[in-house]
């Protein structure tokens, strides 16, 4: 097992961990694992339960039980940047970052990308990571950042809009400065972008972005996740 590198982090600024939960009963509890065992401790879990009408209120309740970082917040569905935002508005972090609650993370991923946001002094960390095509198939695909020093926001852009920066937020750490000194909200109502639009935010107000190649989250594509079934509904309206 690779070593941990907390003992290098001079500085251990807390890290908000914002997770929107839907209907994801089958898939919760790995995530919510993964989250408390991170090796980087200084967190704050704040989980929106959007509305689910499965069991995921109760699973929520039991580890809310089991650590006192998870703050929890129950709304009425409103969709996927719905949740987001009312978690950035809970927020008191130095950072953020997003995690899909059907999606699981590695150990040490917030630990390296505190590190690397702390060494460069950037405004948001960009990491690499592995997805499945669903729980059932061990084949993956991995993709890492495709540069490889610290850029500014408006190439950060460019990269994004020729593909070579996904627009994703669970690979990012972002911090939450971007958020409150530039009013920024995720725009809501346009579900089949919704990740883009809020890095076209971001990207557009952050002056350094970093590369981290490590990969930090194990998402899993499927017809139960909480962005295919928001895209899903877009489809209908």
């Amino acid at each position: 097992m690779e070593q941990s590198i907390s003992n290098n982090i001079q500085e251990e600024p807390l890290v908000s961990i914002i997770i929107p939960v839907y209907n994801v009963e089958q898939y919760l509890a790995r995530c919510l694992d993964s989250i408390i065992n991170q090796t980087y401790q200084k967190t704050e879990i704040i989980v929106v339960n959007d509305g689910s009408t499965d069991s995921c209120p109760d699973i929520i309740q039991e580890y809310e039980k089991k650590s006192n970082k998870i703050k929890v917040l129950n709304k009425p569905n409103g969709g996927l940047e719905s949740a987001r935002n009312a978690g950035v508005k809970l927020s008191t972090g130095k950072y953020i970052w997003h995690v899909d609650s059907d999606d699981y993370t590695d150990i040490l991923s917030l630990e390296k990308m505190v590190a690397r946001a702390i060494k460069n002094d950037c405004d948001i960390v960009i990491s690499g990571y592995k997805t499945f095509p669903d729980d059932s198939k061990p084949d993956y695909f991995c993709s890492l950042p495709k540069f490889n020093e610290t850029i500014s926001g408006e190439k950060a852009l460019c990269l994004m809009l020729c593909t070579r920066v996904g627009g994703d937020v669970w690979t990012k750490l972002y911090k939450r400065s971007l958020y409150t000194q530039n009013a920024i909200v995720q725009k809501e109502g346009h579900l089949s972008c919704e990740d883009y639009l809020l890095n076209f935010q971001l990207f557009s107000v952050a002056k350094t972005i970093s590369p981290l190649n490590y990969k930090t989250i194990n998402h899993i594509h499927q017809s139960g996740s909480i962005s295919f079934q928001t895209k899903e509904k877009d489809t209908l309206l």
